[in-house]
């Protein structure tokens, strides 16, 4: 199985440098180009089927790319849409939207600047950025929660590929493993959120949540990974330019 994991466009909350993880925030003007583009670069990629947040900043992006590969369904009638409710009959982008794959709550700490959020804590406020795998964000969660939940959601996604093993049973052979232009049974496309991703390849990988900080994710880009019975590798890291 290959899994494509994209990023979120860039919001104006980004622009804005303001914490959000539950909010919600429509892309600024180089994040729409960047949408554009994210989807104009997967549609000559093979994609069998979408996941994405509910978020609209990540749900608008996914139904562009699940209408550029053919993938629509007709509407059962008050289906939730990145803009809008779908009316019975409609045909819709085919993707399957999954609590899971929301951003990190961070409680009391959403909307506001890091500044904001340091009035509301004071000094304990640096234990969030030192330590956000395990610091859990007043009326909000921690990001092992996330990675917790992410892992769940992985886990039906690759049942096929890890039926009858755990992860930890994963191993790699020069000799028998699938290389990077090999077909692959299903690609999977999944659009989430920073925090999101990491926890994921931070699993996929066998990484501390914490040094999951090493692997940049721009907002637009994806991670291309190969995952079949001996282990995940990542083999692909891309961006759009705009």
């Amino acid at each position: 199985m290959k899994l494509i994991l994209v990023r979120h466009p860039e919001t104006e909350a980004n622009v804005q440098k303001i914490i959000y993880g539950r909010l919600d925030s429509h892309y600024s003007e180089r994040g729409f180009r960047t949408a554009e583009q994210t989807a104009a670069i997967l549609k000559d990629k093979k994609i069998d089927k979408v996941y994405t947040s509910p978020l609209w900043r990540a749900s608008w992006l996914a139904e562009k790319i699940a209408e550029d590969h053919g993938l629509t369904v007709t509407a059962k009638g008050g289906e939730v849409l990145s803009d809008g409710i779908a009316k019975e009959g409609d045909i819709i982008p085919d993707v399957v939207r999954d609590d899971r794959l929301m951003e990190m709550n961070f409680g009391l700490f959403e909307g506001k600047t890091n500044a904001e959020a340091k009035e509301i804590y004071g000094d304990g406020f640096s234990q969030f950025w030192a330590d956000l795998a395990h610091f859990t964000a007043p009326e909000g969660e921690s990001w092992q929660d996330v990675q917790d939940r992410v892992v769940e959601f992985m886990k039906e996604v690759l049942a096929p590929e890890i039926e009858g093993q755990g992860e930890d049973s994963w191993g790699w052979s020069p000799l028998t493993m699938r290389r990077p232009g090999e077909a692959c049974s299903d690609t999977i496309c999944i659009v989430a959120h920073a925090l999101v991703i990491r926890g994921a390849m931070a699993w996929f990988l066998k990484m501390p949540l914490n040094d999951s900080w090493g692997i940049e994710i721009r907002t637009g880009g994806y991670i291309e990974m190969i995952f079949d019975s001996e282990r995940p590798r990542m083999f692909g890291l891309a961006a759009p330019t705009v």
